[in-house]
């Protein structure tokens, strides 16, 4: 991003230039913002559809049920996955 001029130099017409250009720039980053959630939704999907399916290996470990929960809220950090053990 470019840095911000100092809008007390600006004349009215300009501000108001300067306004519409960084509202168009926050519409943007906003579409690309909610563009990536969806991605990041559905990669969390896929990953809970695929530890519900294994039932074997280092994946099966992980509770299931928790793990759902966990994603639900936002996805952990994925070294907290490995070697965890199963809820009793």
């Amino acid at each position: 991003m470019d840095s911000t001029p100092d809008v007390t130099e600006l004349s009215d017409d300009e501000l108001k230039e300067k306004i519409q250009e960084l509202t168009a720039q926050e519409r943007q980053l906003s579409y690309e913002r909610r563009l990536l959630h969806g991605r990041i939704e559905l990669a969390k999907s896929e990953l809970v559809m695929r530890l519900k399916g294994r039932s074997d290996g280092e994946l099966a470990k992980v509770d299931v049920e928790s793990l759902t929960a966990i994603l639900a809220q936002r996805l952990p950090d994925l070294e907290r996955l490995e070697g965890a053990e199963p809820a009793e």
